[in-house]
């Protein structure tokens, strides 16, 4: 009995060895060695070209699939572009960056009109300004609130607050814009005060509110006296000084004493009875001759000539004023003489009678001396010139008189320059439009292969007209494209991308793939194989130990 279980857990033990030998991936011990062979990529490693089991590390810089090209950039007038980095399509990891690629040259293009509040003009989409010109207002526009005044090319309105001009502080005139000229506070009547006196006028004053007009004028009128001053007709105040010399109220004489033989006498002192001022001081008075005869001897003034005893008293019907003929003529002036005295005048300077003609003699206009001589013109020196010719003036002193004015004569007129005279520089004539001196090139526009191009307008560079116009350029013929770009070579990193368009077509760098009919020896169906067959012999065995135990046994 014993063996019999015996022998059961040894069939057991067997199947189940049996059993784990079939499901087991077994090994043989002949397969374990050093892989080789194979390629690792970017993605995975290398595969074994004898078992077939990928071994190693990926290689980063073996690279399968294309290249993908990002945060490209196309150059603008404006910006500069960007090429794109490489960026490995299977890994995801960069290949190679890109490079800045300068930004297109700009021209401007004037096709937006724009204005501010002082004038307009074109401008470029990088707000450079073309044909900058001011407003051309029309008359303003006023009401209560402000003025306005729209430019008649570009139709821009421009609204402004009044500016009223600067308070004169005058109720009668108005208050108006500075700039419009609108009434914003009506002008007003004066309402003058009472008069008062500054001293030499009269005043009055206004009394409307803010108003600090004043009316002002001299006083008139009136007589001053000795003891008062006059009185203004119109205003009836008293203006000015007193009059010390206009003397009312009538005279005195003070303190007089008739002379004697034996005593001088006093005239007395004259005084004013109206301001009790001494007028006059009186003179002492010769005694009384015991026995006078009268002596007349001759006498004389500016005016006139008498005849006169040395007493002081003058002879009756003596006097009459000095008869003169002729003058007394010297190079220092001129003077008259008395025919009847002997009075000699002041000498006065000569008038000269100038007819500004240094070839007349220039005489004085009241005894007719010869001041200077005539002399001979000297036309040397400046030349004078005008508009329409030129002339030589006498040099000498005092002449204005000219040589005869010569036409202007040669140079050659431009469209912004008068001709220049070959012989005073001066310029003359007109301004002749059709000869333009200086020109210059605008407008010119290269051509490209997108665009026309255009060979530019001729201006005059000083009057700005426009002498030729341009020419449209037809644009480039597009270059073709290469149909079959060249591979990247491998590694993918030197593969250099096209300089122009940043969307170039991306290389195809793919990696041969791992052939899949590669004849890889595999062991592992030999070994189980084997070990299947031990497992049998060993149940064959079993199953031979228990039928004979069992024969023995039947048979003892």
């Amino acid at each position: 009995m014993k063996l019999k279980k015996f022998l059961s857990i040894i069939l057991s033990v067997a199947i189940v060895c049996t059993t784990f030998v079939a499901t087991m991936p077994f090994t043989n011990a002949a397969s374990v060695h050093e892989h080789v062979g194979g390629k690792a990529n970017c993605v995975t490693p290398a595969i074994c070209e004898e078992c077939g089991e990928q071994y190693g590390e990926v290689d980063k810089n073996a690279h399968i699939g294309h290249l993908e090209i990002r945060n490209s950039k196309k150059p603008t007038e404006f910006e500069d572009g960007y090429r794109g980095d490489f960026y490995c399509s299977s890994c995801g990891e960069l290949v190679s960056k890109g490079y800045v690629i300068p930004k297109l040259t700009h021209t401007h293009k004037f096709v937006t009109e724009n204005s501010d509040d002082a004038s307009h003009w074109m401008e470029c989409v990088c707000s450079a300004r073309e044909n900058e010109t001011p407003h051309n207002f029309g008359q303003y526009s006023s009401d209560a609130t402000g003025h306005s005044h729209t430019c008649a090319d570009c139709g821009r309105t421009v609204t402004e607050s009044h500016s009223p001009n600067a308070d004169d502080l005058d109720c009668s005139t108005p208050t108006t814009c500075s700039i419009c000229g609108y009434v914003i506070d009506e002008a007003r009547a004066h309402t003058w005060g009472a008069w008062y006196s500054d001293g030499e006028n009269h005043v009055s004053e206004c009394l409307n509110e803010n108003c600090d007009a004043v009316t002002k004028e001299r006083h008139t009128g009136g007589v001053a006296t000795c003891n008062s001053p006059a009185v203004c007709d119109t205003c009836a105040l008293p203006y000015g000084e007193k009059d010390a010399q206009n003397h009312v109220g009538g005279t005195e004489i003070r303190d007089y004493s008739a002379p004697t033989e034996d005593d001088y006498g006093y005239s007395g002192d004259t005084y004013c009875l109206g301001c009790d001022a001494k007028i006059a001081e009186g003179e002492r008075l010769d005694k009384l001759p015991p026995t006078h005869k009268h002596s007349f001897k001759e006498d004389y003034d500016g005016v006139g000539h008498w005849l006169v005893c040395e007493c002081g008293t003058r002879q009756d019907n003596s006097y009459a004023e000095h008869t003169f003929n002729g003058y007394i003529e010297t190079a220092d002036g001129h003077s008259r003489a008395c025919t009847e005295c002997g009075y000699v005048s002041d000498v006065e300077i000569h008038i000269p009678g100038d007819n500004n003609n240094c070839e007349t003699a220039v005489y004085c206009t009241v005894c007719m001396y010869e001041i200077s001589p005539a002399k001979t013109h000297s036309f040397d020196g400046v030349l004078f010139s005008d508009e329409y010719g030129h002339w030589h003036v006498c040099t000498n002193e005092g002449c204005t008189q000219i040589d005869g004015k010569i036409a202007h004569g040669g140079g050659t007129a431009t469209c912004s320059k008068k001709a220049v005279c070959n012989d005073c520089f001066a310029e003359y004539g007109e301004l002749d439009a059709e000869n333009h001196a200086v020109t210059e090139l605008r407008n010119y526009k290269e051509a490209t292969e997108e665009e026309d191009g255009y060979t530019g307008d001729i201006y005059c560079t000083e009057c700005g007209t426009l002498i030729k116009e341009g020419a449209v350029i037809q644009k480039l013929e597009t270059k073709p494209e290469e149909e079959n770009p060249p591979e990247a070579e491998d590694p993918p990193a030197t593969i250099e991308p096209d300089e122009t368009d940043p969307e170039t077509e991306k290389p195809n760098t793919t990696q041969p793939s791992i052939k899949d009919d590669v004849d890889i020896p595999n062991t592992d169906n030999v070994v189980y194989m084997h070990l299947c067959f031990v497992v049998l012999i060993l149940l064959c065995a079993a199953m031979y130990i228990i039928v004979f135990i069992k024969h023995r046994r039947k048979y003892e």
